[in-house]
């Protein structure tokens, strides 16, 4: 994605181009990248389930508040620079 094109450009432009302090970076770039975005798919996925079993039960669904998705975004973003 463009993220990750902006990170292997900056790393290369402020590291020597090619070096292996460089490749590094972009490496664990993608790491990052790879793990957050596996993980927010997966809390998006559970509130669309939640919506769809709700539907078919023909119960109102309650979207998740602003607070809650946040907390959770700031929560994988977190755990996915930790990993």
């Amino acid at each position: 994605g463009l993220y990750r094109g902006f990170c292997a450009n900056l790393a290369n432009m402020l590291m020597e181009n090619g070096s292996p302090r460089a490749c590094t970076v972009i490496g664990w770039n993608d790491a990052y990248w790879w793990c957050c975005n596996l993980w927010m798919a997966f809390a998006v996925f559970y509130q669309l389930h939640k919506m769809l079993v709700a539907a078919r039960k023909a119960r109102r669904h309650y979207p998740p508040s602003l607070r809650r998705i946040t907390i959770e975004s700031i929560s994988i973003h977190s755990f996915s620079a930790i990993m």
